[in-house]
């Protein structure tokens, strides 16, 4: 299995990791600005400059 974009996305290519941002509760204020810039459409360009494959949101 090769480990292209598609393949990850899909789940077809096991060998992942998830980025993880824990706060205490929901996020607000300063830190539920934060999560959502991270997490923003502003942010895909400078995930893929470092090599990283943006998902399109987060799980629970």
């Amino acid at each position: 299995m090769e480990p292209t974009e598609g393949n990850i996305l899909s789940g077809s290519y096991w060998l992942t990791r998830g980025l993880y941002m824990n706060t205490r509760g929901q996020p607000d204020g300063i830190v539920k600005a934060f999560v959502d810039y991270v997490m923003s459409d502003d942010m895909k360009g400078f995930i893929r400059e470092d090599g990283y494959i943006p998902t399109s949101g987060v799980s629970d």
